[in-house]
């Protein structure tokens, strides 16, 4: 049986999101961390090309996902997710995830990244930064509802001491974070601030439970609130780092 073209070309697309999410980051860390003015622009000129080509990507996503039976995340929510950036960063954060509880052979950063996973899996997301900080993490899932992670109703105090791997879900967390699709691209913003900001208000319909999630309606309302937030603050203040992977249909029972 042939594969169906739609399909396959959404696996693109979501290779493609990836690597250009990579490659932006690539040329962050080089705008930041070189003197030279000429290659900062360069790098400059870089990322808004690449931020133009991943909004392509989106929006063609988006258009995809309704022709193959599952929920396109809004490219106007990504766009403004894409938004909340800085020229040049004071301080340096990084955000990954993996399936790997043990703290200790996780370095700063991972060898090789786990870019995909299956529907059903359990995951942990981890976080570094070289300064202490108070830390948000914001889930945009499949179904383009978002959720934030970290702070949450068992966990209010979000600071995160510098130079250490820190790890969500924690040890005794009494949850997992297991996808639950639908197959698509999940995406996960961490933005770090020297100083305790709410950046999204939890109503008190939402207080008794662990996360607060917001629908696909909703949310894009809330992030430009978060943006606004965030920009508000000087850029000694706040830095960020966002990490994509796909989630991928769950294998038959048996298979793997």
């Amino acid at each position: 049986m042939s594969e169906d073209p739609n399909r396959k070309r959404r696996q693109d697309l979501e290779t493609s999101i990836r690597e250009t999410l990579d490659l932006i980051k690539q040329y962050e860390d080089k705008r930041r961390l070189s003197d030279d003015p000429r290659e900062q622009r360069d790098s400059e000129r870089q990322i808004s090309d690449l931020r133009q080509l991943l909004e392509e990507y989106h929006a063609e996503l988006a258009e995809l996902e309704s022709t193959i039976n599952t929920t396109a995340v809004p490219s106007e929510l990504h766009r403004i997710l894409d938004t909340i950036k800085q020229s040049r960063t004071t301080f340096d954060v990084r955000v990954w995830t993996g399936v790997q509880p043990d703290m200790r052979d996780v370095a700063v950063e991972p060898k090789h990244h786990r870019m995909s996973y299956r529907v059903g899996e359990k995951i942990y997301v981890y976080f570094w930064c070289n300064r202490d900080c108070f830390l948000t993490l914001i889930n945009v899932g499949t179904t383009g509802n978002v959720t934030v992670l970290f702070p949450n109703n068992m966990v209010y105090d979000s600071a995160i001491h510098s130079g250490i791997v820190w790890r969500f879900p924690r040890e005794h967390d009494p949850f997992d974070y297991k996808l639950i699709g639908p197959p698509g691209v999940e995406t996960i913003k961490a933005i770090a601030t020297v100083k305790p900001v709410a950046l999204i208000d939890i109503p008190v319909a939402e207080r008794e439970r662990i996360f607060q999630t917001l629908p696909s309606d909703q949310a894009t309302r809330d992030i430009l609130i978060v943006r606004r937030k965030v920009l508000s603050l000087r850029t000694d203040e706040w830095a960020e780092a966002t990490c994509a992977f796909a989630v991928e249909e769950a294998l038959p029972c048996g298979v793997g």
